[in-house]
């Protein structure tokens, strides 16, 4: 049986699954709870009819009905990074507190996967959900609307963005930090980054430091743009290819701080005098932050809060049977020990 076009914002239903499989609605039920009373070509008809038609079960609807959500979904690109664990425990601690259960899962920087991610947490009845980041393809944004669930992209906040966003101006806290070094007299600097595929906060916290360098007449030329994986491994290797090709550099600009951490011990494997003759900065001020020697300076996020707020958001969203109100998160740069005046 062929299955009938269906608009991408029409949601799937119970009897359409019947229909397709040229069963009753009730024998579509049973499937769902109890297979053991049908026969096996019964089954396998109603599993063609849903894969066909990509059903997935609204477990959602009471949640819905009531306004009184059981489980959220946060969707992150890794368990890896201390920034995610540090917002999405906030977020944890913020609904358990009113007795709601949030389901976290991984994606590994793959939009495909967090894709799946979305309609595995969906078909679970997850009442909101909580995204990392804008960049995406659009499918998965229209999957959502779709089943009408409230959702809030955080750690990253675009004006241009039409998602409800919690989180960080990470262009402008990049573009601050800029400032700072060209107020502390650095002109050549490098530049260690995330990798920016499907990463908008890699992305632009690259873009906001090169634009503040050549708002200010000293434009970072791309060989001494680096993307690399956040570990501090591939940051000590960025740092070795940097100075080797431009050993004048006097200050490198990192894209967290953990890729600070790698660039910093790579540094003094080097026997490089921190800052004395080499600035390094990082972005998040994570706990390792104030563990390093010298003490990093860093773009201070508050992760902890930014998690509080988005769980509330994503509550009030349910509750209140309306989106998202968006949120920009404020930012502010710690000055410690690692950025100097070059000589």
């Amino acid at each position: 049986m062929d299955a009938t076009p269906r608009s991408k914002t029409t949601r799937v239903t119970l009897q359409d699954v019947a229909t397709e499989a040229g069963v009753s609605t009730a024998t579509v039920s049973r499937y769902l709870n109890n297979q053991s009373a049908l026969k096996p070509e019964t089954i396998r008809e109603v599993e063609r009819a849903i894969e066909r038609l990509g059903y997935y079960p609204d477990l959602n609807a009471r949640a819905l009905a009531t306004r009184r959500p059981s489980t959220l979904g946060a969707i992150i690109p890794t368990t890896e990074n201390a920034i995610f664990a540090e917002g999405v425990e906030a977020m944890q601690s913020w609904l358990m507190a009113r007795d709601i259960m949030l389901m976290t899962v991984s994606t590994r920087y793959n939009p495909e996967v967090e894709f799946e991610q979305v309609r595995r947490l969906v078909a679970h009845g997850v009442s909101a959900l909580m995204l990392i980041g804008n960049a995406r393809p659009e499918k998965t944004i229209q999957f959502i609307r779709s089943h009408n669930i409230p959702f809030c992209t955080a750690w990253s906040f675009q004006a241009e963005s039409d998602n409800p966003q919690i989180g960080f101006n990470n262009v402008e806290a990049a573009y601050q930090m800029g400032e700072k070094l060209i107020q502390s007299g650095h002109r050549q600097i490098g530049i260690i980054g995330g990798l920016t595929h499907y990463n908008d906060r890699a992305t632009d916290r690259i873009q906001g430091i090169r634009q503040c360098f050549a708002d200010h007449g000293h434009p970072i030329d791309d060989e001494l743009v680096l993307e690399t994986p956040y570990h501090p491994e591939d940051s000590a290797v960025a740092l070795d290819r940097l100075l080797a090709k431009a050993p004048s550099l006097t200050a490198i600009f990192c894209g967290n701080d953990v890729l600070a951490a790698g660039a910093l011990h790579r540094a003094h494997e080097r026997g490089i005098s921190i800052p004395d003759e080499l600035s390094i900065t990082g972005f998040d001020d994570i706990a390792l932050a104030k563990i390093l020697r010298p003490q990093l300076t860093t773009i201070h996020l508050p992760h902890r809060f930014m998690g509080e707020m988005a769980a509330q958001a994503l509550y009030d969203a349910v509750i209140n049977n309306e989106p998202v109100k968006s949120l920009e998160i404020p930012f502010s740069i710690r000055d410690r020990g690692t950025l100097g005046k070059p000589d």
